[in-house]
């Protein structure tokens, strides 16, 4: 071989390893699938989007058709203004809600007692309304569960003493989304109400809400199996309705606005319960970090970079 051949040689070498080496380091595609531990995580991107609601709670109330308070329209400010939110760096987001038997293991393992277990209460209905109910927690809602229905029941500190669990020391590998991550894998990329669009019609396809508001029938009065109805575009299933899923971000009365301490952790999503007002993707819920109630759970998100 001569000097010539060697050095086109190791310039086609150098290329196939340069080319390698940057398809390494691409990104996965939105919506591709990653298996860690049995679960499956969905890919969300890095980008940008407006977090926030697209209606005033003026709007909200023309659009539904309810004559609601002026207390609850009050309280639909905390979605505005419409704000850009960067994501800065791509996720790996949990498919599905955390199930019955995901958070059995974790309690097999270690004798952990959630706070309804341990104060014999959490938060549901009755006949007088949404309240403290006694005898309640994610071994017994009220109804009954399977393993593939999402844990219910869950306060903060529990989602995060399972988290701790799931991560076993390895330096944070699970976490919860923030509430912007959240938003924007709920989104998927639209700016409509719902992520299948605008009309409540259609929710029984997507979400397990509360059917006579939506004029649909879904198939369940109260939680469902997780997967069970169609996915948003990038392959997230239940990020409306089901349960709510606790966020790692503290809430503040609106964007921009500072939480103060006292102001618990936000919630999102909807649960079963939940009639359009309170199911669409923008709405926003929050507790302290020991609210517990029958329509309440976790998602999960996956951080490889945190491994080792």
């Amino acid at each position: 071989m001569n000097v010539k051949t060697l050095s086109q040689s190791l310039l086609v070498a150098a290329s196939i390893l340069l080319l390698t080496a940057c398809q390494s380091e691409m990104p996965p595609e939105a919506g591709e699938v990653n298996i860690v531990d049995g679960r499956t995580y969905v890919w969300v991107p890095a980008g940008s989007f407006q977090i926030g609601s697209r209606l005033t709670p003026d709007e909200i109330q023309d659009r539904y058709g309810f004559e609601f308070t002026q207390n609850a329209k009050d309280g639909w400010h905390d979605q505005l203004p419409l704000t850009e939110a960067p994501i800065e760096r791509g996720f790996w987001l949990a498919r599905h809600e955390v199930t019955v038997a995901e958070f059995r293991a974790f309690t097999d393992a270690t004798g952990y007692r959630t706070e309804a277990e341990r104060d014999g209460w959490g938060y549901g209905h009755s006949d007088s309304g949404f309240g403290r109910l006694d005898g309640v927690s994610w071994l017994n809602p009220g109804w009954e569960q399977d393993d593939t229905h999402p844990v219910v029941l869950i306060s903060w500190n529990d989602a995060n003493a399972y988290i701790g669990w799931m991560n076993g020391g390895s330096g944070g590998r699970f976490r919860l989304p923030t509430e912007a991550e959240w938003e924007y894998a709920a989104r998927a990329g639209t700016d409509s109400n719902f992520y299948w669009g605008d009309e409540t019609g259609d929710a029984a396809q997507y979400a397990n809400v509360l059917d006579s508001f939506f004029d649909a029938d879904d198939g369940y009065a109260r939680t469902a199996p997780v997967g069970y109805y169609l996915p948003n575009a990038w392959g997230l299933n239940d990020m409306v309705g089901n349960v709510w899923e606790w966020t790692s971000s503290a809430y503040s009365n609106g964007y921009g606005a500072e939480p103060d301490e006292n102001s618990g952790y936000v919630d999102r999503g909807g649960g079963w319960d939940s009639p359009p007002y309170n199911a669409r993707i923008a709405n926003r819920g929050a507790g302290d970090d020991g609210f517990r109630a029958v329509n309440l759970g976790l998602r999960l998100v996956y951080s490889p970079e945190a491994d080792g």
